[in-house]
């Protein structure tokens, strides 16, 4: 079943996808910066993740746990006004695809060494940049 989490009747500021704290539960949670709504929980659906936004709002991502084989899909490619302003990554690992578009940049958040999106297929796509190198590592060598 797929999920779909609008936050773009949501203030402008930072929302946060990341995990609840216990370990291979398959669970995240959402919170936004400035305390717009209240953190909820998320269990990870099998198949799809919508997550839209609006403009002033900005993307954070740092899930422990696997999405397992589930699309995750940051705003409607066709539709910008569903994107957030930036997306900044830490860590998402699923065996689906994951697609990610901003009208500003994709960035790692954080500095590890780590690969920060792990999937089947990695999209992004972006207005301004995708910092990749050093900083914002991708795999999608088939997960």
């Amino acid at each position: 079943m797929a999920v779909t989490v609008d936050f773009s009747p949501s203030a402008a500021g930072n929302i946060f996808f990341e995990d609840d704290g216990i370990p291979g539960n398959t669970t995240g949670q959402f919170r936004h910066s400035a305390g717009d709504f209240a953190t909820f929980p998320l269990v990870y659906p099998a198949d799809s993740l919508f997550l839209y936004y609006a403009a002033g709002q900005r993307a954070y991502f740092n899930l422990f746990d696997s999405l397992g084989a589930a699309n995750l899909t940051v705003g409607k490619l066709a539709n910008p006004a569903t994107h957030p302003d930036a997306i900044n990554v830490r860590k998402v690992e699923t065996t689906g695809i994951v697609t990610m578009a901003t009208t500003g940049s994709v960035t790692e958040w954080g500095n590890d060494l780590d690969t920060d999106i792990f999937a089947s297929r990695i999209e992004l796509r972006t207005l301004s940049t995708i910092t990749e190198s050093d900083r914002l590592r991708r795999d999608d060598s088939g997960a």
